[in-house]
């Protein structure tokens, strides 16, 4: 049996009744299931916030144009493209850099809780798996359904993540927090947020700029060193004694397992 939520969306009952279970666990929680924020972009400063920022062209608005050229064309070249969900054979890999940094890891995550609209369902239980509908036409007809932010911050350092929060915080805009844009229920952006993308942040696997390998591992050993660095180190060195460990492991907030 059907249900049809307030939204118009239909759902099995069976489901119906565990979205209401977990909604009902995170309100007691304290916990919205998603922002509580309007598709309309809100009157806020944003140049304010781009000046602010380590380079004003890491404030970066979300657009359908960039989502079609980036990210469509890798989920409709893959042999899932007739459902055009998750990848069956290409990789996020080819995801997580591109540019806008608006791709997920799935394609129906463009859209809120990483639901397809009802027409592009509909058109694909009709006419079998391998009929695609053009992308950027349904974006463009079901805008309202999307969940892109107004605008992505891509990070180069901890003072433009704390920049943004600040800003938000003043302006009563919504954050997001994106690296890899895996999460299942595309929570990593939502619409009417800004989205800080971490995968810019300082790396400590790889140097990009010559190729050198660092060492993940720090042994707590020697922590005379001065500086910066070496005091995070210190830090996390008397952590680890304290739970009988002898080395640490210092990972960027933009790096994924690849890295590590």
């Amino acid at each position: 049996e059907n249900v049809r939520s307030s939204s118009g969306r239909v759902w099995t009952r069976q489901t119906a009744m565990k979205l209401s279970t977990i909604s009902a666990i995170l309100a007691i929680a304290g916990i919205a299931l998603s922002p509580t924020a309007s598709s309309e972009e809100p009157k806020a400063p944003w140049n304010d916030l781009s000046t602010s920022l380590s380079s004003p062209s890491i404030l970066t608005p979300s657009s359908i144009e960039s989502f079609v050229d980036e990210c469509a064309p890798i989920f409709m070249s893959d042999s899932a493209a007739g459902v055009g969900n998750a990848l069956l054979e290409g990789s996020n890999w080819d995801l997580l850099d591109q540019p806008s940094k608006l791709c997920m890891n799935s394609l129906s995550c463009a859209f809120q809780d990483c639901l397809y609209p009802d027409s592009y369902i509909s058109r694909n239980l009709t006419s079998g798996p391998d009929v695609t509908m053009d992308i950027a036409e349904m974006f463009s007809k079901n805008e309202n359904l999307l969940n892109f932010p107004y605008y992505v911050v891509q990070t180069k350092n901890v003072a433009d993540v704390v920049t943004s929060i600040d800003w938000a915080r003043k302006h009563s805009v919504p954050v997001t927090v994106k690296t890899s844009g895996h999460h299942y229920s595309g929570a990593g952006m939502r619409n009417g947020t800004i989205n800080i993308n971490t995968r810019g942040l300082p790396t400590y696997a790889i140097d990009e700029s010559d190729g050198t390998t660092k060492s993940l591992v720090h042994e707590c050993k020697d922590e005379t060193s001065q500086g910066h660095d070496a005091a995070i180190i210190a830090n996390a060195c008397r952590l680890a004694r304290a739970r009988g460990k002898t080395a640490v492991m210092r990972v960027g907030g933009g790096e994924v397992w690849d890295a590590v």
